[in-house]
């Protein structure tokens, strides 16, 4: 006998039809469901069942439950069977009773996280069958742990870095800033971002671009990178930031806000403002020698160098002609030592150095023509350069002006010091 409903089959041939129809059903699902007696023994089941516990169909019947059902969650399971049977609505045809995670146990061993759900389904007074639903959820745990290991990865290579990980929203409010074992007072400045746009942050203040600047680009959607600032924060120490981030848009397009990275710069921009400070010291003391030698190189009495028999007046005022030559040879040697850097070969420019330094000492010149030159080499170079190539030759010709500096203060001490005669004037030679 079998109910369906409120409706009683008594027939034999009627129930053995509906028994067949069952088996149809769990044949035609998506899902793997096989179906137990109340002794807990398989019944019936479909392919998918069979697939996911290494079982054919003929072997999977006859099969006690448990049979598939991990040791460490058997007795559990089993246990749940009994009360959802004695919890059963009699009234009711059928129940469904939610999912639960439960360990499989595969024909070859091995271990299967499932979640199953069970249905009772009532054949008569004395007799059910239970119905379990079974979700082979071995594709999702992997890829939840995948999740998990990049999460994981992520926090902590957040935590061994010195950057701040935001978002906005579509305000550009800070909505999010990445927490990190931070000194007091830095804590506190990462506080002062959130709920605020960054112009709105008390403190903070923009070295390499406007606030107008920033707005203009943010209404615009654009990404930016590695701009500079400054914020200082409640113990009153200043601290210097680059800031890079890029707009976030929905799944339909719609801007959404930014997300980005604030990167601490305070260590790097000490220690460029200490190498900046002892270049220009370098610079000074190389400029004051190059004066002392050029002004005693053909005079042994320690006249001052605007005494001295050559004047002082620019190579650029007075031989303006030679002094575009000097240019034109300078901007070169620029290029091709920024080539060498870069692709590492030799092109040959430590010799052009050599004879332009020569060159130059021969016109009696200066620190003041040297940087005179190196300026304007600079100056029309970055005018045609994009911004990253203008940064890399504006930091190589820091190196090559000081050796510049360097040669030429060697020229003139090879006279100077009685190993040669007196040093060459080019300026003769050229027309009055």
């Amino acid at each position: 006998m079998w109910a369906i409903g409120q409706i009683v089959i008594e027939n034999k041939d009627i129930a053995e039809g509906a028994q067949r129809c069952l088996g149809l059903l769990l044949a035609a699902s998506p899902q793997a469901m096989l179906a137990v007696d109340r002794a807990h023994v398989i019944c019936m089941g479909n392919q998918i069942a069979s697939d996911i516990f290494g079982h054919d169909l003929d072997s999977l019947s006859g099969l006690s439950i448990g049979d598939l059902i991990s040791a460490r969650d058997r007795h559990a399971f089993l246990a749940r069977l009994l009360a959802a049977e004695h919890q059963a609505d009699p009234q009711a045809s059928s129940q469904l009773l939610g999912f639960r995670p439960v360990l499989g146990h595969g024909r070859t061993g091995s271990v299967i996280p499932l979640e199953i759900g069970l249905s009772i389904i009532e054949c008569s007074d004395e007799d059910r069958i239970i119905v379990l639903t079974v979700n082979d959820v071995r594709e999702r745990r992997a890829a939840e742990d995948r999740i998990r290991v990049s999460e994981e990865r992520f926090r902590r290579l957040t935590a061994l870095s010195t950057d701040f990980f935001w978002e906005t929203d579509d305000q550009l409010r800070f909505s999010f800033v990445s927490q990190r074992d931070f000194a007091e007072s830095v804590r506190k400045l990462r506080d002062r971002f959130l709920g605020r746009r960054f112009w709105e942050v008390e403190g903070v203040r923009p070295v390499s671009f406007t606030w107008q600047e920033f707005q203009s680009l943010t209404r615009e959607h654009r990404p930016f990178r590695l701009h500079t600032y400054s914020a200082t924060l409640d113990d009153g120490q200043t601290r210097h930031y680059t800031v890079s981030g890029e707009p976030i848009f929905d799944p339909s397009g719609h801007f959404i806000g930014y997300r980005g990275v604030v990167a601490d710069i305070t260590d790097a921009e000490s220690a460029r403002q200490e190498a900046l400070e002892r270049e220009q010291a370098q610079v000074k003391a190389l400029r004051e020698e190059l004066e002392r030698l050029r002004g005693g190189a053909d005079n042994w009495s320690r006249l001052p160098v605007g005494e001295a028999l050559y004047g002082t007046r620019a190579i650029s005022s007075s031989a303006p002609e030679e002094f575009d030559k000097l240019l034109v040879r300078y901007r070169g040697i620029l290029d091709t030592g920024l080539e060498a850097r870069v692709l590492k070969i030799d092109t040959g420019a430590d010799e052009k150095l050599r004879v332009l330094a020569e060159d130059l000492g021969t016109w009696h010149a200066g620190a003041r023509d040297v940087i005179e030159i190196h300026q304007r080499a600079i100056a029309t170079a970055t005018d045609s350069l994009s911004p990253l190539k203008a940064k890399a030759l504006v930091e190589e010709g820091r190196y090559v002006v000081l050796e510049l500096m360097g040669r030429l203060l060697m020229f003139y001490r090879r006279y100077f010091t009685g190993m040669r005669g007196s040093v060459p004037d080019a300026r003769s030679k050229r027309p009055h």
